[in-house]
């Protein structure tokens, strides 16, 4: 087996990649996300926010999508139609980005045009150029013509144009949208935030040794929770005070809220019918 192993990693010139598949596919199959992504509540998207770009290249799911599930899978396709529907309508109109998601006269013209027949991904590479010399996953693909954001051609062919901006810029979605249960849910848990979470000292000089309310800044209080920015952990419960195995986190979540931390990431496992807290392998902690 080992032979096997090291003589696929010699091809490529060295620098070949093994795919070593875990979620998902405990059954030798995707038919369980075939089940999640036909949910027709179900979205597209990510959550651990590049927390492992040097092992995962999750840029490369958007393509995925279209060359697996809607041209190449053998049984259970999902039409191209509805992929481009999940992928652009529906992720827009639920984070309230409601003037881009449609080939419509009015709305942002944010445009992929796809030669669908040649899409393909190309295998993944690894650069180096992230700070200190950190490294990440890349994969690109073939089939992109053209893209445009808001009508201006930044890449053709999948090389960026001259035109193009590296720079980021932050985009805010439709406050008037406010009947979206995303929104809502946000605000509920930022009044309570406001009402319930102060700094780790229990108390401001002058207050009394009242809990300061907005995370400890009055200047937070007249704001929406969708404008102020919170520290987030990912899988907070995975820490050493705990006694996992391999954690994610040093402490434990109630020093992680004494330490300003407002957002937790939190994996959820059905274990015969009961709930845990785990990462991957529940024997490693739970």
């Amino acid at each position: 087996m080992l032979g096997l192993i090291y003589d696929a990693m010699l091809e490529h010139d060295g620098e070949a990649l093994l795919y070593f598949p875990v979620y998902n596919y405990t059954e030798m199959n995707l038919d369980a996300v075939h089940e999640m992504l036909t949910h027709p509540l179900a979205l597209p998207g990510l959550s651990d926010g590049g927390a492992h770009v040097g092992t995962i290249c999750d840029a490369s799911f958007t393509t995925f999508l279209m060359t697996h599930w809607a041209r190449d899978r053998e049984r259970g396709r999902i039409p191209l139609e509805r992929i481009i529907q999940m992928q652009a309508h529906d992720t827009s109109r639920f984070i309230g980005l409601n003037d881009r998601g449609l080939l419509e006269p009015g709305r942002r013209a944010d445009i992929n045009i796809i030669d669908f027949d040649n899409l393909a991904l190309l295998h993944p590479t690894m650069l180096k150029d992230l700070p200190a010399g950190g490294q990440r996953l890349m994969q690109y693909a073939n089939g992109y013509v053209a893209t445009l954001v808001a009508g201006e051609i930044i890449a053709k062919d999948g090389k960026l144009t001259g035109r193009a901006s590296r720079d980021g810029w932050y985009e805010r979605g439709d406050k008037r949208d406010i009947d979206n249960i995303r929104t809502a849910t946000l605000l509920l848990l930022g009044a309570w935030l406001c009402a319930s979470c102060g700094s780790s000292n229990g108390g401001n000089a002058g207050t009394g040794g009242a809990i300061p309310k907005c995370n400890g800044h009055a200047e937070l209080c007249d704001r929406a929770f969708d404008e102020v920015a919170y520290p987030m952990t990912h899988n907070a419960m995975s820490n050493a005070e705990a006694g996992w195995v391999l954690p994610n986190q040093n402490f434990a979540i109630t020093r992680q809220l004494n330490d300003g931390i407002r957002g937790m990431m939190l994996d959820t496992y059905d274990e015969d019918g009961e709930l845990f807290l785990c990462h991957l392998i529940c024997l490693a902690g739970s």
